[in-house]
């Protein structure tokens, strides 16, 4: 039974053509402490411009996520992030047009792509028709994950049976 086995996790898939599909679960939650050091900051700063890379092709989306405007927690101001009240810590990227993010072209990155965001919580790619390719088979090793939403994309396939393994 797959909706035993995503227990605890949120999930909505949407293919324009078959509706959305919602597995319910917990809300996202933030972390507690701090836990920033200038290291973890710049694998945040990191992680977060390999993530543009891969959803932003052609640059013009996310200007403002640069390394420089990034720099010291500033990607806690980033439009389509959050971080934890009181730190430097992502817990939650949303990337649609709710968040005025429009107009994404590329795939969904790798589980690697993500390395240095330990308290991401929540992905939400949505409402985004430039974004093509399949759910990532390997996003099932980001077992802190709670929320995933990816709709009105124009992805391929269907969920990956590694997902069943997210809690």
């Amino acid at each position: 039974d797959l909706d035993a086995s995503l227990q605890g996790l949120q999930l909505l898939l949407c293919n324009p053509k078959q509706g959305a599909v919602k597995v319910l679960g917990s809300s996202p939650t933030s972390s507690s402490g701090s836990g920033f050091t200038a290291a973890s900051g710049d694998a945040q700063l990191e992680a977060l411009l390999r993530v543009k890379a891969a959803l932003d092709s052609t640059g013009g989306v996310l200007c403002d996520w640069t390394r420089a405007n990034g720099a010291r927690g500033g990607y806690c101001s980033w439009k389509g992030v959050r971080c934890t009240e009181g730190t430097i810590l992502v817990y939650w990227i949303s990337m649609w047009a709710g968040s005025g993010i429009q107009g994404l072209k590329g795939s969904l990155p790798p589980a690697a792509a993500f390395a240095g965001l330990g308290a991401l919580k929540s992905i939400t790619v949505s409402d985004q028709p430039g974004v093509t390719g399949k759910l990532p088979v390997d996003w099932s090793r980001m077992t802190q994950l709670q929320d995933i939403r990816v709709a009105n994309n124009s992805l391929t396939g269907s969920m990956p049976s590694s997902w069943s393994a997210l809690s």
